[in-house]
């Protein structure tokens, strides 16, 4: 889903719709459970027109909301009004907490993000599903380790969302500083590409990593799994992000790269040349994941206790928990 601020508190949104396999009836977005109008679809941008009816575009009037701390994006059923996709699926637009400055697009190139509608939305919508996810009683009493925080995509909302203490680590200088000048409610840190962290073992009750295994070796997955491991309280949790399949989808693989990519189930794409790896040029990879990978090599650390596909746009969640 995209989401840009027009002229005179207008909203304007597009995105793919597609209902459950099990269920191939109209679907209709709604915005915090009301069905919009002024949404049409099978119209989209010309790149997508070959999606037919599952794409839509439109406009939604702020002024609707006021008062409200934002606007959840899920879908419905036309016929019964049942909900069609996951929660997990959703999408928020934020109307409060969002006074924090804004990067400039340099910092969000890093990223893979360079406009400041798409930041806020992307990042707001990953916390805004923490709650459900984890079932969090009380926010105050959680420290969050946001692992690869960027310029603070996620953790500005985690700040607005007033968890308890939250920090933030990165390997990038350029944007570690960032955060550190500009995103007072939370501690950052530059990190080595090599483990461990300065963190103390045991410190932290939630990790979450948004796409931060897309760009670590296979090798280098296994070490940082080791070190979250380490950094979390027993009984803790982490959610970090994969491509996996449906990220495989928009990747203009070759046929040799696609099928190794299924008959080992990790690619290694090569270097991502984005800058955020100074300290060790050649780090910073591309890398997809399936599932079943996932499933068999990561319980050697953790309980897997949740794939959630479409969790971040394209990217799939993985829901993890520190074995007591």
């Amino acid at each position: 889903m995209h989401a840009t601020m027009a002229q005179d508190r207008q909203l304007r949104i597009s995105g793919i719709l597609v209902p459950p396999i099990n269920r191939r009836e109209p679907a209709a977005l709604t915005a915090n459970g009301e069905v919009l109008d002024k949404i049409s679809y099978g119209l989209f941008n010309p790149d997508y027109a070959y999606l037919g009816n599952v794409a839509f575009e439109g406009i939604v009037d702020l002024t609707r909301f006021e008062g409200q701390e934002g606007i959840r994006f899920g879908s419905v059923f036309a016929i019964d009004g049942l909900r069609a996709t996951p929660a997990h699926q959703d999408w928020y637009w934020p109307l409060s907490g969002v006074d924090a400055p804004v990067p400039q697009a340099e910092n969000m190139q890093r990223i893979g993000s360079t406009e400041r509608d798409w930041f806020l939305f992307s990042g707001a919508s990953f916390v805004e599903k923490l709650d459900e996810v984890f079932g969090i009683p009380n926010r105050k009493n959680v420290h969050v380790l946001d692992w690869g925080c960027g310029c603070g995509r996620l953790t500005r909302h985690l700040i607005s969302k007033g968890y308890g203490r939250i920090t933030g680590i990165d390997i990038d200088p350029v944007n570690a500083n960032w955060c550190q000048a500009n995103l007072p409610g939370a501690d950052f840190s530059l990190v080595s590409t090599d483990i461990p962290t300065p963190l103390p073992s045991g410190s932290v009750d939630l990790v979450i990593g948004h796409s931060v295994f897309t760009h670590l070796t296979e090798a280098d997955q296994f070490l940082w799994l080791s070190e979250l491991n380490r950094l979390l309280k027993p009984g803790g949790h982490a959610l970090v992000t994969v491509m996996t399949n449906f990220s495989s989808a928009i990747e203009p693989f070759d046929v040799d790269a696609y099928m190794a990519f299924q008959r080992d189930g990790f690619l290694d794409v090569g270097w991502q040349e984005d800058g955020v790896d100074s300290q060790k040029p050649g780090f910073y990879r591309r890398i997809f994941h399936t599932v079943d990978y996932v499933l068999r090599h990561w319980s050697a650390y953790f309980e897997v206790c949740a794939t959630l596909e479409g969790y971040s746009d394209h990217q799939n969640a993985i829901v993890l928990r520190k074995l007591q």
